[in-house]
């Protein structure tokens, strides 16, 4: 069987007059920005935000991975603690098992702590492992760009490391180069 897109493609390149270029017929990309994350408080921590692009169709919360909460048919970042699947709390935007929830949000921290996840695990809900944990806020200075030990703007490590509308900006440029 041909994908549909593929169909798509031929048939506006065999309808397409001999003098359009190749590039003409592609696909333009979508104006609908990359990595579209659910917000949370800033006085929250930011990481793990959920990506809302990528939302599997689901029938229960049991179902959805990533510890999403199934809401209106797609998996989703819960809201609530009865989003949830059973013995699961919403901490941060992620369905927790309740015994691995030690704190919800920086409310119930300490005021130098964060409330924090500690990452997905394996299985189907993706939180069997995961945790939240207050953490304290500490650390070192902020490096100064000429401590960074000879690191520049052209690594890769550096150039990997990019905002999504900057990525986004970069493939629009690369595609009306073609």
């Amino acid at each position: 069987m041909v994908h549909p897109q593929a169909q798509i493609y031929r048939a506006s390149v065999s309808n397409a007059p001999a003098t359009h270029s190749v590039s003409s017929t592609v696909a333009q990309p979508s104006t609908h920005p990359i990595g579209s994350f659910y917000p949370r408080a800033p006085e929250e921590w930011q990481g793990m935000l959920v990506d809302l692009e990528h939302q599997a169709l689901c029938a229960e919360s049991a179902q959805c991975g990533l510890a999403m909460a199934c809401k209106g048919g797609r998996c989703a970042p819960c809201e609530r603690d009865s989003e949830c699947a059973k013995d699961e709390l919403c901490v941060l935007d992620h369905c927790l098992i309740a015994s691995s929830a030690h704190c919800k949000g920086r409310v119930d921290c300490s005021s130098n702590e964060l409330c924090v996840l500690t990452g997905y695990s394996a299985g189907t809900r993706s939180n069997a492992t995961m945790e939240a944990r207050c953490l304290v806020l500490s650390g070192g200075d902020a490096q100064q760009e000429e401590e960074a030990d000879g690191i520049s703007a052209d690594d890769p490590i550096v150039e990997a490391i990019v905002e999504a509308k900057d990525l986004m900006e970069r493939a629009r440029r690369a595609i009306n180069e073609l």
